[in-house]
C-alpha cells in the first residue's frame, strides 16, 4: 500500500477537475456553462470523458448549433476556444489523477485524452509552468532553485 487514495468515481474526479480549472484560469467566464443549456451539454459531456475526440463538429451537435457558430459562441462566451478549454480541463483531470492515484504519467495522459505523455508535458508547461513529473513527485521546490540559480 503506497498510501494514495484510490482513483475517484467518475463525477467527483470531474467535479475536481473543474474546481482546479477555475483556478487555472480564473478570468474565463465559467458561469456560462451554467446559463447556456447549449454550453452545458457540452461541458458536462467533456467533463465526463475528457479522452474522448472533442471535435468542433462533435460539439457542436451536442450543442444543437452549427460548427461555425458554435466556435464562435464559445469563443465569445467562455473566451478561450474550444480545443484551449478541452486542454485545460485534461489537464484539470490529470493533476486529479497524478496526485490521487499510483497512475503512471503515461498512463494519466492516455486516460485523459493526450496523445502522448509528450503532448501532456507540453500542455503542463503552457498550462501551469511546471512539468507533470515534478506534479506528481514533488520536485517543484527543486525545479524553482534550478531557475533561480
Amino acid at each position: 500500500m503506497t498510501g494514495r487514495c484510490p482513483e475517484y468515481p467518475p463525477a467527483v474526479e470531474a467535479q475536481l477537475a473543474i474546481a482546479i480549472c477555475r483556478r487555472l484560469a480564473p478570468d474565463l467566464c465559467w458561469e456560462v456553462f451554467s446559463l447556456d443549456p447549449r454550453l452545458s451539454r457540452v461541458g458536462e459531456n467533456v467533463l465526463k470523458d475528457p479522452a474522448c475526440q472533442w471535435t468542433l463538429k462533435r460539439v457542436s451537435r451536442i450543442g444543437c448549433t452549427a460548427e461555425s457558430a458554435f466556435s464562435r459562441m464559445f469563443h465569445q462566451r467562455v473566451g478561450v476556444s474550444l480545443t484551449q478549454w478541452v486542454r485545460l480541463v485534461r489537464v484539470g483531470h490529470a493533476l486529479v489523477l497524478l496526485g490521487a492515484t499510483d497512475m503512471t504519467i503515461p498512463d494519466v495522459a492516455t486516460r485523459v485524452g493526450f496523445r502522448s505523455e509528450r503532448t501532456l508535458q507540453r500542455a503542463f508547461k503552457d498550462v501551469i509552468g511546471q512539468s507533470a513529473r515534478s506534479i506528481k513527485y514533488g520536485k517543484r521546490a527543486e525545479s524553482a532553485e534550478n531557475r533561480v540559480s
